[in-house]
């Protein structure tokens, strides 16, 4: 609930807002005034968001707007494209960035993510690059189970490098997704795999990534 309604208020505030205004978007989307300031006042905090330019309307008393902190953002955008990456062994598109991002329009985390490319080597991935990144992961994820439970002696020779070095990448910073391993085969995957994995991936393929009999 607390990104769900910091998202609402980070995608409102890309153009200025009042808090009244801000009040009537959380009505829509049936959230409370009460939740609303408390959101927006830790939003200002973080220095996610700023303080704008009065407002003013005819007959009523001027208003502060809100608006959103281009810097923080390019920030979050360069921090999502490196986190993403990090796991998933590939670039972000544009969808999964403003996911990752939070408050943001594909179409502007893509703009942000190309303004940065030459700090982050970021590029919209093709389908080919998606498809092999997720075939590297799902074996990569496996044979680290294999390496942690010191079990690969049948097959240590022909585990590819690539494979072997995001392996060992899995093990020292992700060792709450890795299988479990039972007798030598896959019978399953902890949450943190999945809470990962499905997000991304077909759900059905990481059930299929179980090892049967």
């Amino acid at each position: 609930m607390t990104q769900d309604v910091d998202d609402v208020i980070l995608t409102a505030v890309r153009e200025s807002k009042t808090g009244n205004e801000l009040k009537k978007i959380g009505h829509e989307h049936g959230i409370s005034p009460q939740t609303m300031a408390y959101h927006r006042k830790k939003l200002l905090r973080q220095k996610r968001i700023r303080l704008g330019k009065q407002r003013e309307e005819h007959g009523k008393k001027p208003e502060t707007t809100y608006e959103l902190n281009e810097r923080d953002l390019q920030g979050r955008v360069k921090d999502a494209i490196l986190k993403f990456r990090d796991f998933m062994q590939r670039n972000p598109d544009s969808e999964e960035l403003a996911r990752e991002a939070g408050g943001i329009t594909p179409k502007d985390a893509e703009k942000m993510a190309y303004e940065s490319s030459l700090e982050t080597h970021w590029h919209n991935p093709t389908g080919e690059e998606k498809e092999r990144a997720r075939g590297l992961v799902f074996m990569a994820l496996r044979t680290a189970g294999y390496i942690k439970q010191n079990v690969t002696s049948d097959f240590e020779g022909s585990i590819p490098e690539e494979e072997r070095r995001v392996a060992e990448h899995f093990i020292r910073k992700y060792p709450e997704t890795l299988p479990t391993i039972v007798g030598g085969n896959v019978v399953g995957w902890p949450p943190k795999a999945k809470e990962f994995l499905t997000r991304y991936f077909d759900e059905s393929r990481l059930e299929n990534a179980v090892d049967q009999g």
